[in-house]
Order: structure tokens, then sequence, then C-alpha cells
């Protein structure tokens, strides 16, 4: 098991962060309406009820999901895998009763914090303006860049997995996930 730390920073607001979080919740509710189909077409319409997921659902909607969305592709894939991890443990709830009433992970939402994978993250560190993050919005965008304080380590930059984008009781903030694959648990 990898060791796996956290660290949260406040950032400068951005008109386009409510956006990017708007549109990770419309890829949410994409697979919401496609896990329906995905179910209709199976013939399983209890499915909310009894849990079904075939071993090809996380796969066929992969393929369907639209990627129309104004983020990067592993943005959306961070969501898809997030739904899947919600239909899991709803699945685990029903079969040990561990909540009395458990409820299907099928709500749509306004917001949904977003998240890049490494893939689509770039530090910058000798640039006029600052030390900054660059966080890709996918092919043909251009990506969001972000100032960081000036007493930001760069040293470890090399070992940020995920930043998330996180609105928190009125303060935009971001979340750095560092991994550390040479210290084991």
């Amino acid at each position: 098991m990898k060791q796996v730390r956290t660290k949260r920073l406040k950032v400068v607001s951005q008109p386009i962060f409510s956006q990017i979080n708007a549109s990770s919740a419309d890829v949410w509710g994409e697979c919401c309406d496609l896990m329906d189909w995905y179910q209709y077409q199976r013939g399983y319409p209890h499915a909310h009820r009894d849990f079904y997921i075939g071993k090809d659902c996380e796969g066929w909607l992969d393929k369907n999901l639209s990627k129309s969305q104004p983020l990067h592709s592993q943005s959306i894939q961070a969501v898809r895998e997030s739904y899947f991890k919600s239909w899991k443990s709803y699945g685990v709830l029903k079969k040990t009763g561990g909540v009395r009433k458990p409820k299907p992970p099928n709500k749509r939402k306004q917001y949904r914090t977003t998240r890049w994978k490494k893939a689509a993250i770039t530090f910058v560190d000798n640039s006029v303006s600052g030390k900054r993050v660059q966080l890709s919005m996918g092919a043909g965008r251009d990506k969001l860049d972000i100032p960081l304080p000036k007493n930001f380590d760069m040293s470890e930059t090399h070992l940020v997995a995920t930043i998330d984008l996180v609105y928190n009781h009125g303060q935009w903030e971001l979340h750095f996930t560092y991994s550390n694959p040479s210290c084991h648990l």
C-alpha cells in the first residue's frame, strides 16, 4: 500500500471555477442517464432495487460518455470512477444491511469537485509572474492557470498524484494528493 498525504491550498477565485465544477456535475448526470439506459437495454429495470451491474458496464459507460464537457479526459474518467465506486458501496450496503434503506447514487448534482490526475498537471516555477500550476482542460482548450504562493514547495511537485478543485464554505481550495511509491506501510 502506498503512503499518501494531502495538502490544502487556498487560491484566489476565478470565474471559470464554478463552470468547471458544474461540468463535473454534468458528467455525473450523464453517468446516471447512461446507467439507466444500460439497465434498460439489458432488461434490468429493477437494478436500483436489487443492485446488478454487469462486468461490461464500466467499459460500456466509458465508451458512451460524450466527452463534450470542457474537462481533461482523465478528469471525466475520475468522475466515472467515483460514480462506480459509489455504486459498489451501495451494493455492499444493500447486501450487508449496514444501512436501513440505502439510496443508490442516481441523484443529479449542480456542482461536483473536479479532479486532475498527474498527466493533466504542469508546474511552472520560473515564470515572470511567479510559481504556477497549469491544469489541462482537454484537447484544444486553454489550460487553467492558477498562481501559487511564493512559499510553495516546488521540490515535491513530482510526487503530486492528483489535484482537486474544491469549494469550501465560500473559499476555493486546491487539494493536492502526494504519493510516495518508495514508502510502503
